[in-house]
């Protein structure tokens, strides 16, 4: 496994702002432990030269709560040894009156994030961007969705790979020790992942600066990630690749937008790692198309590779047309290249038509095709005919026909035993 992790430091989340211009009572309060030693000794000291009601009168109402529920979070402070739970709200405006500069040190030193009065568990306070994190962000940036209503607030990622999920759920876990859920939908062919946490969904609009509904047209590369080193860059991308890119039967790596805000960003960071690719535009689905410039030039495959989450179903598509994944009988290569519901050929169906013919031409194996009542044209059968032989279940021949002016080629495929 690769260690991306390594680059320069990253700047600080300021974490009081998940809590900023939201919480409307106490009961609503987004709270904190946190460490607590550097805070509680400003504290302390403040109360040798100011009594404790008069700092709970001079802050209450800024917090819009009782004098008495704002003393009994003092106390708690004032009695904490090394952390301590608090409001992330009143650890705020107690920094302001005692010393701003507080803030600094204390963005570091919060450990977790949780509220009181919903059945959720507390989550890991994530402090600043890493590679994880943003392969997360790029993965909702590209097939994601926010729910945020007074009544419910969630993010949905969606993905036709199983895999993907497993593997966003699991970096997930290890980022805020939050397990998604997963589900699959047999109406839209797909799996879905679930983060019904209202701390990671504040982490999405209050930090990184999305907004709940529909995205498609308007989502772009969040500011502090566009500020954060060419590590992280390229991580988001790898992010949006995974979930709403593809690779195809022929190698070619390719990505659909609706957003010209994203795929500036994306071909920003392609560029920078010196990656080919060609951008068309769909005019019927008013989206931006990225396709690599080869599939089968294993240079350029390899700097692709990277863009790809690992252990997906896409990133061992890449290893498999590299030549880097070997595939001894269907099973693995159905798996790695499953039926999809629009498709009207399977390789097995393919390689039992050659099998049955023992030497075919393309021509051939179409009309042998017909006869079993499946319909398939040159171009796609050709597709086909390349991954099997990646797999190594077929083999040709090429036969040069000799004409009074000029020569031509003749190829025929044979099918190999299997293993």
């Amino acid at each position: 496994m690769k260690n991306y992790n390594l680059s320069p430091k990253n700047e600080v989340f300021d974490l009081f702002k998940l809590d900023a211009k939201v919480a409307k009572s106490p009961n609503s309060w987004l709270w904190c432990t946190f460490k607590s030693d550097g805070l509680r000794d400003e504290y302390l000291k403040r109360l040798e030269i100011t009594k404790q009601s008069d700092i709970s009168a001079a802050m209450y109402k800024k917090l819009a709560c009782g004098k008495s529920t704002l003393e009994k979070h003092l106390i708690a402070l004032k009695n904490s040894d090394k952390s301590c739970c608090l409001p992330i709200k009143v650890v705020d405006e107690l920094c302001n009156y005692l010393n701003s500069d507080l803030k600094i040190q204390i963005k570091n030193d919060i450990i977790a994030l949780f509220f009181q009065n919903r059945l959720t568990k507390p989550v890991v306070a994530v402090k600043t961007i890493s590679v994880e994190l943003a392969e997360f962000i790029g993965a909702f940036a590209a097939d994601g969705y926010f729910c945020g209503s007074s009544n419910d607030y969630y993010i949905k990622i969606t993905e036709g790979y199983e895999a993907s999920i497993k593997c966003l759920q699991d970096k997930i876990y290890g980022l805020f020790s939050f397990n998604g859920r997963i589900t699959y939908s047999e109406k839209e062919h797909c799996w879905n992942l679930w983060i019904k946490n209202r701390v990671i969904t504040r982490y999405f609009e209050m930090i990184f600066g999305f907004s709940p509904g529909r995205k498609a047209a308007t989502v772009s590369m969040p500011d502090i990630i566009k500020r954060s080193p060419f590590l992280i860059r390229k991580a988001f991308v790898r992010g949006a690749f995974t979930f709403d890119g593809c690779v195809k039967t022929t190698g070619n790596i390719a990505f659909t937008t609706m957003s010209s805000q994203l795929m500036q960003d994306i071909i920003k960071v392609l560029k920078k790692d010196k990656i080919s690719f060609k951008i068309t535009y769909n005019k019927s689905k008013y989206a931006m198309c990225l396709e690599s410039s080869s599939g089968r030039d294993k240079r350029l495959l390899k700097r692709w590779k990277d863009y790809f989450l690992e252990g997906t179903s896409k990133h061992k598509k890449t290893l498999f047309f590299l030549g880097e994944l070997k595939i001894v009988d269907f099973n693995a290569l159905e798996k790695l290249f499953p039926l999809h519901h629009h498709n009207r050929v399977r390789f097995r169906e393919i390689y039992n038509a050659i099998k049955h013919l023992k030497k075919a031409e393309i021509n051939e194996i179409i009309e042998e095709l017909k006869i079993k009542k499946i319909n398939v044209a040159a171009t796609t059968l050709y597709k086909y005919i390349y991954i099997l032989s990646m797999a190594n279940l077929i083999g040709k021949e090429i036969k040069t026909i000799k004409t009074n002016k000029n020569g031509y080629q003749v190829v025929a495929y044979y099918a190999k035993e299997q293993i």
